[in-house]
């Protein structure tokens, strides 16, 4: 009896230990758990030096600089329309004809009354050279006269008679003068008014008044037109612009110079070349937005008055510079930028400096180095990122 004591404590200990290491390797299995499960699989990005540009977007139309009307510059008929919508016009090329039977007649009329008017002045010199030459003989007769009467050898009434003739001949001498002068002054208003006879027939032809694209058609032959009524409407290619809406807080950024970029809604795969033109000075009082001309240095194969574009104004470059995509800088509650980088296993907040913003990425001006990764969660649906959080290895 004495040696059946020890056995039950003996077999009490053992079973006290091995309890102890059950809750040891419950715990282990626990801790080791809970550790995968906090640790977080991520995706990483490496960080690169690149190049990026900075632009501003704004929306609008395409607008000719140079756009015109071509109307008469007085009633009549149209006859005819030689130009058509998308027509190419010269400087100068007649686009249409107004009726002009009534105005060649006028002319004709106006030539034949100068005609008229130049043969009066003809006869009128013929009468003043007759005139001076009647003048000459009475002046000379009246010479003679003078000297026979000193010599006594012609009544007194003979001189008087040479005077009298003399005086005649001036006068008549001055009426053809005046007359001939008048007559000038007719063949002057004849020759005007042939002028403004041939010119009103010539305006009888309607002329680009620019080279341009024909871009509106409004009458046809027959109708009756009146001046400030357009027959064609015309607009310069030469002088192509954009004219796009931009935040008015764009006036800080964007000057005339910069280079841009547009894109027409009919090929959106495409950009053409242009630059800012000029910045209007009126702002939209409800959208706040201001007006901007981005000239086209080029115009696709069609195009049309009033289409729709979008201009990329580039506002800032950089070269050689730390990128970061733009999805990877946070702002937690709106607050200072930042991202997470790997250290260690475990995910590090890093503060950040952003500059330009470009199209999907920013230039970083502190707080990452080129090389360093920079990591996100691989399910956008899991729990963020915390500062020190583990995480798998990207």
């Amino acid at each position: 009896m004495s040696r059946s004591g020890p056995y039950p404590h003996r077999s009490g200990g053992l079973a006290a230990r091995a309890s102890k290491a059950g809750v040891a390797i419950a715990l282990a299995l626990a801790a080791a758990a809970w550790s995968a499960l906090d640790t977080v699989p991520v995706a990483a990005h490496r960080v690169e030096r690149g190049d990026l540009v900075q632009e501003l977007m704004g929306a609008g139309t395409l607008e000719a600089d140079l756009q015109a009307a071509v109307s008469p510059r007085f009633p009549g008929r149209l006859l005819r329309v030689l130009a058509d919508e998308g027509q190419t016009v010269r400087s100068g090329d007649i686009v249409a004809e107004l009726d002009g039977a009534e105005l060649a007649r006028l002319l004709e009329v106006d030539a034949a009354n100068l005609s008229l008017a130049r043969a009066s002045l003809r006869r009128l010199e013929a009468d003043t050279a007759r005139a001076r030459a009647v003048h000459v003989k009475n002046a000379s007769d009246l010479e003679r006269a003078r000297r026979l009467h000193s010599r006594q050898a012609l009544a007194a009434s003979e001189l008087d008679r040479s005077v009298e003739s003399l005086r005649v001949a001036a006068a008549e001498l001055s009426r053809a003068s005046a007359a001939v002068a008048e007559g000038a002054r007719r063949v002057e208003a004849a020759v005007a008014q042939l002028a403004v006879a041939r010119e009103r027939l010539s305006d009888t032809s309607l002329r680009a008044p620019f080279a341009g694209v024909v871009v509106r058609r409004e009458r046809d032959p027959g109708d009756v037109v009146v001046p400030g009524s357009p027959v064609l409407t015309l607009s310069s290619t030469a002088n192509m612009r954009c004219r796009v809406w931009l935040d008015e807080t764009a006036l800080t950024v964007v000057s005339p110079g910069q280079p841009a970029r547009v894109v027409f809604r009919s090929d959106p795969g495409r950009s053409l070349a242009g630059s800012v033109l000029r910045l209007g000075r009126e702002a939209d009082r409800e959208s706040r937005e201001i007006l901007v001309d981005v000239k086209l240095h080029e115009l696709p194969a069609n195009w049309a008055v009033g289409q729709r574009v979008e201009a990329f104004i580039r506002v800032a470059q950089r070269t050689g510079a730390v990128l970061l995509p733009e999805n990877l800088l946070l702002r937690p509650g709106g607050g200072s930028a930042g991202t997470y980088v790997a250290r260690g296993g475990r995910a590090v907040w890093r503060a950040l400096t952003p500059g330009v913003h470009g199209p999907g990425a920013f230039e970083i001006l502190s707080g990452l180095e080129p090389g360093e990764l920079v990591v996100s969660p691989r399910d956008p649906s899991s729990q963020p990122l915390t500062d020190g959080r583990r995480i798998s290895a990207p």
